[in-house]
């Protein structure tokens, strides 16, 4: 048999069949991967006893679920990163969290050749060499999708009913959609939303409940946060983890956090991708109503710009670079003001700003607090001056009819 290959495992049809493909076509030693990144993914078990019939020599796992939240989703958070207007970048997330529990044991292992199954139509491809080249430029990677046979996820998932036989309850689960979950948020395609004009059948949603099922009554929450960081949940102090748990499970059976969204992967190629975010929308929904009251404009403006960059450096795979490291002292520095107390009010997938306080807010209390810092005779010079230009603009136009 030739050299181990160590393979990211997500109990997905096309990582499935690249068990079984590296195994019996490529002869290889197959290591397989598994990163607990939290979500309400299959029972484990079930996904180690398939990896072993499909050909694993070993299956390992490493529980990342806290390094997902504290130090990678978290810091998205901070920056406001997000992808495609709404798109939290969970999947994209749970890749970081992948590559680097993978690159971890292949080293101890002595393995020098990563595998990934992602789509060739999928950003993911050109994500897992991205992440893996930055944080282990020594091993090489193979990607079996390129290489064999099966051109279709149709046929993906019929080979795989094949191997692991017609009674295994997860092929119907496969042959639905493509899932990808992680304690961050949920990401399905394929299936029934291939179809554009579909709306997508309320069996995809796997966290949230229907708007239009959710309690009459609206709840509050109040989320505080410590240098742009969540730190307390009604005035609690919880753990990242908790803090996701509990703030999920309350804006969830709001229906909170559910998007349909056309996505731009880095190929050029545009997919739909059915998306669940529950806390992390509610947070950045929070975390933005903070930084209204604590940052000046010109600086929220600069900021957006970055928030695209970190944004960008995480769909890529550019994480363990130097250019997020460099992001990541820029939002150090801007953040360091951003403390206070957001109350949100949930209600039929709507969640909302509707109390806001901080100890550096710079919304003066009341108009006495104004008139200190504006004198009207400065005010009514600034207000001419301002003016020029439209006068003379005006002037210019004159013989020009209004709209």
């Amino acid at each position: 048999m030739k050299e181990p290959v160590i393979l990211a495992y997500t109990g997905g049809a096309t990582t499935s069949l690249c068990i079984h493909y590296l195994a019996n076509h490529l002869n290889r030693k197959v290591l397989v991967y598994m990163a607990n990144l939290g979500g309400t993914e299959d029972d484990t078990s079930a996904l180690i006893a398939d990896a072993y019939k499909l050909g694993a020599s070993q299956v390992h796992i490493t529980d990342l679920r806290s390094y997902l939240v504290e130090q990678v989703a978290f810091k998205a958070l901070r920056a406001d990163a997000e992808f495609a207007n709404g798109f939290f970048l969970a999947r994209a997330i749970g890749n970081i969290c992948m590559i680097k529990g993978l690159v971890n044991l292949a080293r101890e292992n002595g393995v020098s050749t990563a595998a990934h199954g992602s789509s060739i139509v999928s950003s993911e491809q050109n994500r897992f060499e991205n992440l893996l080249s930055s944080c282990a430029p020594e091993m090489e990677f193979i990607s079996p999708p390129w290489h064999w046979e099966w051109h279709s996820r149709e046929q993906v998932v019929s080979e795989v009913e094949q191997l692991l036989g017609r009674e295994n309850k997860r092929i119907e689960k496969l042959r639905r959609y493509s899932l990808d979950e992680n304690d961050w948020g949920t990401t399905m395609s394929y299936g029934p939303v291939e179809d554009q004009w579909v709306a997508p059948p309320e069996n995809m949603y796997r966290i949230t409940q229907d708007p239009t099922h959710a309690p009459a009554e609206a709840d509050e929450v109040e989320i505080s946060f410590l240098k742009g960081l969540p730190v307390k949940l009604n005035g609690n102090e919880v753990g990242p983890l908790e803090m996701m748990k509990e703030l999920t499970f309350i804006a969830a059976e709001h229906g909170i956090g559910r998007a349909d969204l056309i996505s731009d992967g880095i190929n050029g190629i545009k997919y739909r991708e059915i998306c669940e975010y529950p806390a992390a929308r509610t947070l950045f929904e929070a975390h933005k109503a903070l930084e209204l009251i604590t940052q000046p404009q010109r600086l929220l403006q600069h900021q957006e710009l970055m928030s695209i960059r970190y944004g960008e450096t995480i769909m890529n795979g550019n994480w363990f670079t130097t250019i997020r490291r460099a992001l990541d002292s820029y939002f150090n520095v801007t953040q360091e003001r951003v403390s206070g107390t957001i109350r949100m009010r949930l209600s039929a997938g709507d969640c909302l700003a509707v109390g806001r306080k901080s100890p550096h807010t710079l919304v003066s209390s009341s108009d006495k607090d104004y008139t200190k810092l504006l004198n009207p005779k400065h005010l009514e010079g600034f207000n001419k001056i301002s003016t020029v230009q439209n006068r003379l603009e005006a002037e210019r136009e004159e013989n020009v009819p209004l709209d």
